[in-house]
This record gives structure tokens, C-alpha cells and sequence, in this order.
């Protein structure tokens, strides 16, 4: 009588899976349970979360979020048809000419480029974005890749 390895791999799986039931959930195989709990607070969706990882990490932004500072502004996609006729996707609004998302404003559209007008306090910051880059409020820059 000839037993098939596929009956030894469906007894190794049950056999695991009852030890994790017994021993309680892994939280992972590749982080020891302080890195999960690390990594769990900095992606964790709560606003305290969120300022106690900008915290530790010292990039002093969890202080501007909260004083209402201007978000960081990205560009997924644009769609030009005509010299007005445009549509721009950022920071999740679908932006037309004459429909303005809050906080920015659009001005226009050439070659895959969006002309952007942010107000800032008493500062204005002219932009160029294309989609897939993200002008950081905090730095004043432009980086590649969208960061909400």
C-alpha cells in the first residue's frame, strides 16, 4: 500500500494550524512582537497613533497637522482634451476648470502638467505637478510618488 505525500502535507497543515490555535495568533514570522506593535502604532488610523510615530521618528510634522497646516498635494491623473476642457485627479478630488477642490486651486493644464495656486498663511506657492508626484506642504518640495 502506497500513501500519497499529499496526505502527509494535509496532516503537517492541520497539525500546524492547531498549534497556532493553541499557542494564540502570531503576529508575524519575519518581526518579533515589539516591531509588530511599532509597526502597528505608525500605519494605525487614530490621530494619536499617528502623532506619537512623528514623534519618535522627529520630523516634527505631527505639530503642523494639528495646527491645520496645508495637506501635501498629489497628482494621480490628468485626462486634457482642449485648451480648457481638462479634468485633473488630486488628493482624491476629480478637478475641472470650474469645479475647485478646497485648499488649492487649479489654473490649468499643458502637456500632462498641472498648474497649481496653493495659499499658505500670507504665502503663495506656484506649482508644476505631474501625475504620480506630490509637493510636500512641510518641505516645499516635489517629490515622485504619491504621499497623502
Amino acid at each position: 500500500m502506497r500513501v500519497r505525500p499529499q496526505i502527509f502535507v494535509l496532516f503537517f497543515l492541520l497539525l500546524g494550524s492547531q498549534a497556532f490555535a493553541q499557542q494564540g495568533k502570531q503576529p508575524s514570522l519575519l518581526f518579533t512582537p515589539d516591531e509588530v506593535a511599532a509597526i502597528e502604532r505608525a500605519m494605525g488610523g487614530s490621530d494619536k497613533g499617528n502623532a506619537a510615530a512623528e514623534e519618535q521618528t522627529g520630523t516634527g510634522e505631527a505639530e503642523e497637522k494639528k495646527s491645520g497646516a496645508q495637506p501635501n498635494i498629489y497628482v494621480s491623473a490628468v485626462m486634457e482634451i482642449g485648451k480648457d476642457d481638462w479634468t485633473v485627479w488630486a488628493n482624491g478630488y476629480r478637478i475641472k476648470a470650474d469645479h475647485q477642490p478646497p485648499g488649492f486651486q487649479v489654473v490649468g493644464v499643458r502637456n500632462n502638467v498641472v498648474d497649481i495656486v496653493v495659499q499658505q498663511g500670507d504665502q503663495t506657492y506656484k506649482l508644476k505637478l505631474q501625475p504620480f508626484q506630490t509637493w510636500r506642504s512641510a518641505h516645499h518640495d516635489v517629490i515622485e510618488g504619491i504621499v497623502p
